[in-house]
């Protein structure tokens, strides 16, 4: 088990927030419910009712394993965007994107 990981399913149980991350560690669904499976072994979450929460061992567990992975670069808190990038132009180029790739709609006055 990567520590790593366990960091970051920690992170995602304390903050409630999405799995996306571990998918961009490489993780799989399966390997992340063996994740949750392993935090819950270990009694490192508890389950209520309504939702799930880290216990006391878990936040212990969270604080240590925060000094090593805690992301401290704001350059890493944001991921660019690769699939929106284009290829660099030249000074009196113009880009002019096709019309299925737009976001919005044109319309033409008659």
């Amino acid at each position: 088990m990567n520590e790593k990981h366990l960091y970051l399913i920690l992170l995602k149980v304390k903050n409630n927030t999405s799995i996306s991350e571990l998918q961009f560690e490489g993780l799989n669904y399966s390997e992340i419910t063996e994740l949750l499976k392993y935090i819950a072994i270990e009694k490192l979450i508890i389950e209520t009712e309504d939702s799930i929460i880290l216990s006391d061992s878990g936040n212990k567990k969270f604080e240590e394993l925060s000094i090593t992975y805690k992301k401290t670069n704001k350059k890493e808190w944001i991921k660019p965007d690769e699939k929106s990038l284009i290829q660099k132009l030249k000074k009196n180029d113009i880009f002019v994107p096709r019309s299925s790739e737009l976001t919005f709609k044109i319309k033409l006055k008659k």
